[in-house]
């Protein structure tokens, strides 16, 4: 991704390696929300559905992965619109600590 390669490119000035860079691991979950039988019977409308499960989503990966940082563009969104839950976290493989970010949103916040 040419944002990691400027990223990287920025970073090698301070001497930072891969394992530093908090965002060189990304994984993005996009979700959409499905219709079922008691929709008819409730006022939840789909984008309040796709933020409850954004958030639920979020609440289940830190149990596994705690955050170091939690940024909350669904609750206040950039200027342009977007929409998303980011945190970041470390992961032990390897014999190294590697640090990586969680983005959740649905599609409409895409």
């Amino acid at each position: 991704q040419l944002p990691l390669l400027f990223s990287l490119q920025e970073e090698e000035e301070e001497e930072l390696s891969l394992h530093q860079v908090p965002d060189a691991l990304a994984l993005r979950i996009i979700l959409k929300a499905r219709h079922n039988n008691d929709d008819r019977t409730t006022t939840t409308t789909r984008q309040e559905k796709e933020k409850q499960l954004c958030y639920a989503i979020q609440d289940l990966l830190l149990k596994e992965w705690p955050s170091g940082r939690i940024k909350d563009y669904i609750q206040y969104p950039k200027s342009n619109g977007y929409q998303s839950l980011h945190h970041t976290s470390t992961v032990f493989r390897h014999g190294e600590h590697w640090s990586f970010e969680v983005q959740i949103r649905s599609e409409e916040m895409h």
